[in-house]
């Protein structure tokens, strides 16, 4: 088989594994079986930073329980043939009460809290690349966008319970308050770059991006050439697809087409907001979700000392334990990127008019 054709099939590769330096067309055949060492690694690492960047507070036992009550599940249906509705009750009770002091930062104690059926059945979902089974699936806060009036006072303004589930936005002046120019052509293509960054990554991360903030804005950073290298676009599509064709470099990025259409997706939704009277509401609480976690990265890029032991959990998984490696997200760029998001929010708050898609 020649260089240019994949080394898994006969189609043309698109993409270059960044460990062993194949050339692939598709994560199907990045996960073929003869791939089986390094896309291990990819999905070992992911499955132990969701589990490190867990707090132990009620809703991340909620999720634990979860992943958990999914892998028993699993066991039990694929192994015996019982129907999932026969399950016995006192699973759940089961998993929950071998939770219940359990500290969750400690992926150690919640790997030895497992039972030896179910660290295997999770090694082996690992090893078959479905860990998405192992987690609750996530809905995006852009999905909220009831309006409810109060129907009392027909003059009264709506009240958008969609509020409530939108990250929060940052109070910034409008951008004719700190400038007096008229802003360049290329920002809202090159916040439509940012925002499709964002969106594939929150989306890769399912929803926990806060929890995991370093590896998070490394993810959106390495996606947003706008945010690591200054660039600037004049259009929307090459803006919009920048993104997901530079996502198909990394193998910890890299999606298939069916992501890309729900990115695109996602971002017409987040553009129309949830009505004509909060048309820009969605830009801004992305814009501000962004600002917020790249404010924790920087408070987190602090020296941390080497672990000094191996862990039981890190032991089961010793030769998949690797980082994601930092190229952009550092003190300085980030401080770079913690102005320029605000710089979006008040650009937005007055020229909303210009974002098109082509």
């Amino acid at each position: 088989m020649d260089q240019q054709s994949c080394h898994f099939c006969s189609k043309k590769p698109l993409y270059t594994c960044p460990q062993c330096n194949v050339q692939y067309c598709s994560s199907e055949c990045y996960k073929s079986p003869s791939h089986q060492a390094c896309s291990e690694k990819f999905y070992k690492n992911l499955v132990e930073e969701n589990l490190k960047a867990t707090n132990s507070g009620e809703d991340s036992k909620k999720k634990m329980v979860e992943i958990l009550k999914r892998v028993h599940d699993n066991e039990n249906i694929e192994g015996t043939g019982v129907d999932e509705d026969l399950l016995d009750s006192d699973d759940d009770e089961d998993i929950a009460e071998r939770l219940k002091n359990v500290n969750l930062d400690d992926s150690d104690t919640v790997w030895a809290n497992l039972t030896e059926s179910e660290k295997q059945e999770f090694l082996e979902l690992i090893k078959s690349g479905k860990t998405e089974e192992l987690i609750p699936p996530w809905e995006p806060w852009w999905d909220s966008k009831s309006l409810i009036k109060d129907v009392t006072n027909p003059e009264s303004k709506a009240v958008a319970p969609f509020m409530e589930s939108c990250p929060p936005i940052l109070s910034c002046p409008p951008l004719s308050q700190i400038m007096k120019n008229t802003p360049a052509d290329c920002v809202p293509f090159n916040i439509l770059n940012v925002l499709t960054s964002y969106i594939w990554t929150v989306r890769l991360f399912n929803g926990d991006h806060q929890e995991s903030c370093v590896d998070a804005t490394e993810a959106i950073l390495t996606l947003s050439p706008v945010l690591s290298a200054e660039a600037n676009f004049s259009s929307g599509e090459i803006a919009v697809n920048a993104p997901m064709i530079e996502a198909q470099n990394h193998s910890y990025l890299a999606e298939n087409q069916e992501f890309h259409d729900t990115v695109k997706k996602d971002l017409r939704i987040i553009l129309e907001g949830p009505s004509s009277e909060f048309k820009n509401y969605f830009v801004m609480s992305s814009l501000s979700d962004l600002h917020s976690l790249f404010t924790s990265c920087k408070k987190s890029l602090k020296p941390k000392k080497e672990r000094s032991h191996t862990g039981l959990f890190s032991s089961s998984i010793l030769n998949f334990n690797q980082e994601i490696v930092k190229n952009h997200t550092n003190v300085e760029s980030v401080s770079k990127c913690i102005k320029k998001i605000k710089f979006y929010l008040s650009y937005v708050q007055e020229y909303y008019y210009k974002f098109v898609l082509d």
